[in-house]
């Protein structure tokens, strides 16, 4: 039930919102054509708010209210003034995206940029650790992209695990422009090492270094990736390529990736054959000869040692095979009878 006081100040708002409205409307171009029902584009579906929210807290119609209210205001600082009005009615982070929703068919951008400074000042106070990440964050209502990044800055505050932030990094948009690519790369670069840890999904990483813009991005991902591996399969999923068609300074940068961190994925029980599949992608002898250097943590006898000392190529270059016995020269003593 609504209390009486909750009434009697919305009667209070309504009259005074009202007369700041209709004051406004004879003088001053329109900010967009009013609609009737607000709704929200959620993962291509459209929802009516209205069944989204429980009727027994009393904040739906008051904030169904205001937003009625704002769809008459003729000016952008008017309708964020009624608009700020309706914080008086949220409960929860569903009543503030209710009423963040704008009451205008194609709102200018003027609009949008000050509506995602009002996203902005309040989104905080209504975020918990318990609300789901996978709805909409609000970053498709703001006006600029340094918004939306903000948007993403705002909900980490709620953001526990890898899967959390891998949500708050999804593209809202279902045409997105380079210019928020590049944002979100650069919010991924600045966050990923506070999420990352032993025996989290590689493949949840891999999604993450996807949404990356630049080669450096992308290894900043892959490096805080390291926290995770706690295999040398782990390991070898991690430095493999999180796209489908990379360019050559990606490639020759993974190639460099996986033979100077080799040591994170070696234990006493890895798999040689494990290693020997990594050092094959390796560019050049010294970073061969790395893989294998690493590798000596796994073997653990003479027959583990001589199946590490194989070629990883099928038709190795001179200079590899020269490197491969300067290699047993140096380690054999270590495995003899």
């Amino acid at each position: 039930m609504i209390r009486s006081s909750h009434i009697h100040l919305s009667l209070a708002l309504t009259s005074s919102l009202l007369l700041i409205a209709d004051a406004a409307r004879a003088e001053l171009p329109t900010i967009g054509e009013p609609v009737p029902v607000y709704t929200v584009e959620t993962d291509g579906r459209v929802q009516n708010f209205e069944s989204l929210h429980r009727e027994q807290t009393g904040s739906t119609s008051q904030i169904r209210t205001i937003l009625d209210l704002e769809a008459r205001a003729t000016t952008v600082p008017d309708a964020i003034r009624i608009k700020s009005q309706g914080l008086t009615f949220v409960r929860d982070i569903h009543d503030f995206e209710y009423l963040t929703s704008a009451p205008f068919k194609s709102p200018t951008h003027a609009y949008k940029e000050a509506l995602g400074t009002f996203i902005i000042n309040h989104l905080g106070s209504y975020l918990r650790s318990n609300d789901d990440l996978s709805l909409p964050r609000f970053e498709t209502r703001v006006g600029t992209v340094p918004q939306t990044v903000r948007v993403k800055e705002i909900a980490l505050s709620v953001a526990n695990d890898l899967q959390d932030f891998e949500q708050i990094t999804r593209d809202p948009f279902s045409t997105s422009t380079d210019e928020y690519k590049v944002g979100r790369s650069s919010f991924i670069r600045r966050n990923i090492s506070s999420y990352v840890r032993r025996g989290d999904s590689i493949e949840t990483v891999l999604t993450i270094e996807g949404r990356c813009r630049t080669v450096e991005d992308a290894f900043v991902v892959k490096t805080a990736g390291l926290q995770a591996v706690t295999s040398i399969e782990s390991y070898q999923r991690l430095v493999s390529s999180a796209f489908s068609n990379p360019y050559q300074a990606y490639t020759d940068r993974r190639k460099m990736f996986l033979a100077r961190n080799i040591a994170h994925g070696v234990s006493e029980n890895s798999d040689i054959g494990v290693i020997l599949s990594i050092e094959s992608e390796c560019a050049s002898v010294e970073d061969a000869i790395r893989v294998k250097t690493g590798g000596l943590a796994a073997a653990q006898d003479l027959e583990e040692f001589l199946q590490l000392t194989r070629y990883a190529f099928s038709n190795p270059y001179q200079a590899y095979k020269e490197a491969v016995s300067r290699f047993i020269a140096s380690y054999g003593s270590r495995y003899r009878a």
